[in-house]
Formats: C-alpha cells, structure tokens, sequence
C-alpha cells in the first residue's frame, strides 16, 4: 500500500491565535469562546480525525504479511495530527510575541 495516503488532509487543528482590537468589556464578551463553543471545536476536531483514520485504515486491510497494520496507520495519523496542532500553536505563539514586540519597540 501507498504510504503518501497516511496524512492528516481534512482533520480539523482547532488552534489560532485571536486578537481583539478594542478594548470595551462587552464586545471582549462576545468575541471569547464559551465552553459550548469550545466542545464543538474539539467535537469537530475528533469527529474529523476519526474521520480520516477510518478513510486511511481502509487502504490498509488487516494483513498477516504486511509491513504496515491498521494499528500502525492510526497511531501515524494521530502523531501527525499532534504534530500539526504542535506546529500551529508555535506559529500563533510567535505571531503573538512577535505583535508585543512590535509594541514594545514602538513605545519605547
């Protein structure tokens, strides 16, 4: 079976930095993330990688003789989807120092 099939196309990374740009205490309230819409953003983010591994593990049937299992193919996809959401938050990290920085040479 083709290994170039075990990726993460399609599987949602529920990380992004968000910037709200006034400060009035009642817009910051509407623009955070409430619990409800938080669990809907990890439901879609399981609910698209489960998904996925059963898209990729389809291609690759249980085979007493073959090199990669079905085991093997999830546990590939689950540590690349880790990667992305690892990759993802270090860029939002970097775009929000990135953005104090530039404040902070612009106070000074």
């Amino acid at each position: 079976p083709d290994t170039e099939g075990i990726n993460t196309e399609g599987v949602l990374v529920p990380v992004l930095p968000l910037f709200i740009e006034e400060s009035d205490p009642e817009e910051m309230g509407q623009l955070t993330f409430t619990p409800t819409d938080i669990s809907h953003l990890l439901q879609e983010q399981n609910r698209t990688l489960r998904d996925r591994i059963a898209q990729v593990g389809a291609t690759f049937p249980p085979e007493p003789d073959s090199v990669i299992s079905p085991a093997e193919v999830r546990l590939c996809i689950c540590v690349k989807h880790l990667r992305d959401v690892v990759a993802q938050l270090h860029d939002s990290v970097d775009c929000i120092e990135d953005m104090l920085r530039k404040q902070l040479y612009a106070a000074v």
